[in-house]
C-alpha cells in the first residue's frame, strides 16, 4: 500500500559481459568496472531518471544488481561499484521513493558455457555459502543507517543445478 506502483532500472547495474564464464576459476570473478552499467545498451543511471520516475507517479523502484562480475573470488566487492550502487540507490531515496536491491544475474540459467555461482542446490549451497553471506554482510553495512525505505531482495530467478525454476516436478532426476 505504501509502495504504490513500482518500476524496475533493468539493464543498468544489472547488465554483465563477461569473458570467462566458469565460476570455478578465478577469472570468473570481477571481470568488469562501472563501464558495465552501460554495456547493454543503457546509458549510466542518473538523479534526473528518477526523479521523472517519481514525476510520473511512482512510489518504488527495484534496482537489480548484478555483483559477481565486480567481486573478488572471496566475495569482496570493488569499492567502486559499491559506491556506485549507493549512489543510485540515494537517487531513489532522495525522491522519497522506496527502492529495492537485489542479488539479480549472480543466479540463473546456464548456457552457451556460462554458469552462474548461485543455484538452489545444496553442493552449490556448501560451495558459496560463505561467499553470499560475505555479499550480503557487505551490502547490509554499506546501507545500515537506511530506513523502511529501502528493501532487499536476496535472489532473483533462483535456479536448480539442472537451471530448473520446478526441480520438485521435473520429470528428470538427478
Amino acid at each position: 500500500k505504501n509502495m504504490g506502483l513500482g518500476w524496475n532500472l533493468g539493464n543498468t547495474l544489472d547488465a554483465n559481459n563477461q569473458k570467462y564464464l566458469d565460476p570455478s576459476q578465478a577469472n570468473y570473478w570481477g571481470q568488469q568496472g562501472l563501464e558495465s552499467e552501460s554495456c547493454w545498451g543503457q546509458q549510466p543511471t542518473k538523479a534526473d531518471l528518477l526523479r521523472m520516475m517519481k514525476d510520473a507517479g511512482f512510489g518504488a523502484i527495484r534496482v537489480p544488481v548484478t555483483w559477481y562480475n565486480h567481486m573478488d573470488q572471496d566475495g569482496n566487492v570493488d569499492a567502486a561499484w559499491m559506491n556506485r550502487v549507493h549512489e543510485i540507490v540515494d537517487y531513489v531515496i532522495s525522491q522519497g521513493l522506496y527502492c529495492i536491491i537485489n542479488v539479480h544475474h549472480d543466479t540463473g540459467a546456464d548456457g552457451n558455457g556460462w554458469g552462474s555461482w548461485l543455484k538452489a542446490d545444496a553442493s552449490n549451497y556448501t560451495a558459496n555459502k560463505a561467499r553470499y553471506e560475505k555479499l550480503w554482510q557487505q551490502i547490509a553495512n554499506e546501507f545500515r543507517y537506511y530506513d523502511h525505505h529501502l528493501l532487499f531482495e536476496a535472489y532473483n530467478e533462483m535456479l536448480d543445478a539442472k537451471s530448473s525454476w520446478n526441480f520438485a516436478q521435473s520429470s528428470t532426476a538427478y
